[in-house]
């Protein structure tokens, strides 16, 4: 995450998910990966959703219409990380970690203090720029890597991760892939995988401790149902 995305339509299924999945008796954590702003590219400009004139506006708008009411504020003032989190966009006691991310932070530090923010969440959110690390390549502080995810799960703590597609293969091919990776990474069930082709391909992959399974599986198909048209479902 950037703080120049906040508020595009890819934050808009993002926070939709999940204030779709959290409930009464499941909490959410939000780690943002907050990396440095880039300026060599036009992503984050993603935000024409929130106009009345847009063809898509109407059809998201009524996927949760308070949503569009914060985001749409988001958008039009100073868009960061922190106004998220001020316009009531995440449900009502999320917790968040948005300490920055970049090339001069001890990376173990900062995962610990993610670890200790987000300790009493049910189920943590995670949003790195560009997703899952590669197993061949070298990680960048704009990737995850599967480790750290099971340092959450291994405490009991559900997982929704962030993956960016790219043209590797077709979108349901990743999305089934990667979830079985972290899944086996972590020791979880892999419950399902929200496509999001709104501005770019977006992967959202879900992960469950035992004791949570069946619920954030029937969220997670309610969600996709409620979402029609936006998002695909896809499982192993």
């Amino acid at each position: 995450m950037q703080n120049r995305y906040a508020g595009d339509v890819g934050d808009f299924i993002k926070v939709g998910l999940i204030r779709h999945l959290t409930a009464d008796d499941l909490s959410f954590g939000v780690n943002w990966y907050l990396t440095p702003d880039e300026a060599h590219n036009a992503d984050g400009k993603h935000v024409a959703y929130v106009e009345p004139g847009n063809r898509q506006h109407a059809s998201l708008k009524a996927c949760d219409p308070d949503l569009m009411r914060c985001l749409t504020g988001v958008v039009a003032g100073s868009r960061s990380v922190q106004s998220l989190e001020d316009s009531g966009a995440l449900p009502v006691g999320a917790l968040t970690f948005g300490e920055v991310l970049d090339r001069s932070v001890n990376r173990q530090a900062w995962h610990e203090r993610a670890l200790a923010a987000l300790a009493s969440a049910d189920a943590v959110f995670v949003d790195p720029d560009n997703g899952l690390a590669s197993a061949s390549g070298r990680p960048t502080i704009k990737h995850v890597l599967t480790g750290g995810l099971a340092d959450y799960a291994a405490r009991g703590q559900s997982l929704v991760v962030y993956h960016h597609a790219d043209r590797s293969a077709k979108a349901e091919v990743q999305a089934k892939s990667q979830l079985g990776r972290i899944a086996r990474a972590v020791g979880q069930v892999p419950v399902g995988a929200i496509i999001a082709r709104r501005g770019s391909c977006r992967l959202f992959l879900v992960t469950a401790s035992d004791e949570r399974l069946n619920a954030l599986a029937d969220r997670l198909q309610s969600f996709a149902e409620h979402w029609r048209g936006h998002v695909e479902l896809a499982r192993i």
